[in-house]
């Protein structure tokens, strides 16, 4: 997947986005493939839903054609997840780093992958993520107030 490193923000947005709309609860895993990304997690129960039971497991695939079709589609992220996960894709692209695997968890996010042929894993707790996604929020804010 390393010839779309320029797209993750995008990617991982959308990807987030759907998360979002599944009420997707951590622990969630997307992997990134060379043509694909998938991400599995355990569903939040329906708003009527008492939670009796055991939680079926989400599974969602995604060619990475379709996502970009839909990044470009979807302009304005909604959900926290979503632009958390554009944060992300924004420093894997910053920092020229291929996308393997992003795990969310409880506390926060966990990023592996390559730069060259070199493995990397970075840790990202919610509160810095959303530190960032504030930051860049307002530099997008900045920059679009400057072009008018």
């Amino acid at each position: 997947m390393a010839e779309r490193q320029d797209q993750y923000a995008e990617i991982l947005r959308v990807v987030g986005q759907y998360l979002d709309e599944q009420r997707a609860q951590p622990v969630i895993e997307v992997m990134a493939y060379e043509n694909r990304v998938t991400a599995s997690w355990v569903p939040g129960p329906a708003p009527d839903d008492a939670g009796e039971g055991e939680e079926p497991v989400g599974f969602y695939e995604m060619d990475l054609g379709d996502l970009t079709w839909r990044a470009r589609l979807l302009r304005h992220p909604s959900g926290d997840r979503a632009h958390l996960f554009r944060t992300l894709g924004q420093e894997l692209d910053r920092d020229g780093i291929a996308l393997r695997e992003l795990i969310e968890d409880e506390v926060g996010f966990t990023v592996r992958g390559l730069i060259g042929d070199e493995d990397i894993e970075r840790q990202y707790s919610r509160e810095l993520t959303q530190e960032l996604s504030a930051q860049r929020e307002t530099q997008r804010q900045s920059s679009a107030k400057a072009g008018e």
